[in-house]
């Protein structure tokens, strides 16, 4: 009974052991967690109402752990670390620049074009381009298809890594949103951010132009 009493008491000890004992992952989760809902917060707010940002998967340094810091200031030192490159251009310039389709209208036409959208954040100057092709009827979209998956052009830190395409047309059949999904991953300061990104163009068949639009308009 009392070999019996011994076991049962050192299968108890092991149990509470293990139960107080910290975990890496356990520790790290919460604040890398509150850190993504603080880029997400602070990303959104540059994103316009055309993009949708989701809540990113960060994995933060030892050194940014051990800081002391608070989610929001490390979300916002990750920032800083991504700053706009020089460039001879105002980034409103580069909007209103990202809106032409390479290519002019016609009532009747298969037309190869690329959609073309800059990204207003902290990662440099960036593009997302879809290449795509429309086949347009009486002034009247028949058909779209994408060719190939999205891809990111400019300087950037991050890189873009692309999810899916897809588009929906109106009732008239002059007009369809282009929605553009993927992951812009980046290593700064050391720490690891994955920043999930959807991002919508109007475009208006008879002018063979592109426009931001809300998202889910």
């Amino acid at each position: 009974m009392s070999i019996l009493r011994k076991v049962f008491s050192l299968s108890v000890l092991l149990t509470l052991l293990v139960a107080v004992l910290p975990t890496t992952a356990s520790a790290n989760e919460p604040m890398e967690s509150q850190v993504a809902v603080s880029l997400q917060q602070q990303l959104g707010q540059a994103a316009g109402e055309s993009v949708r940002v989701g809540l990113p998967q960060v994995e933060l340094s030892d050194s940014l752990l051990n800081s002391g810091m608070s989610a929001e200031d490390i979300a916002a030192h990750l920032l800083e670390g991504v700053e706009p490159v020089a460039t001879g251009k105002m980034a409103s310039q580069q909007r209103d620049e990202d809106l032409q389709v390479r290519s002019v209208s016609t009532p009747n036409a298969v037309q190869r074009q690329t959609l073309s959208m800059y990204m207003p954040f902290a990662f440099g100057f960036l593009w997302i381009n879809q290449d795509f092709t429309s086949d347009v009827r009486n002034s009247r979209l028949v058909s779209l298809r994408f060719n190939g998956n999205s891809y990111g052009t400019g300087i950037s830190v991050g890189q873009w890594n692309h999810v899916h395409s897809r588009y929906t047309v109106n009732q008239s059949k002059r007009t369809a949103k282009i929605i553009v999904k993927g992951t812009m991953s980046l290593l700064v300061k050391g720490s690891s951010v994955a920043v999930p990104l959807e991002a919508s163009r109007s475009y208006d068949i008879l002018t063979s132009t592109l426009r931001p639009t809300p998202l889910f308009s």
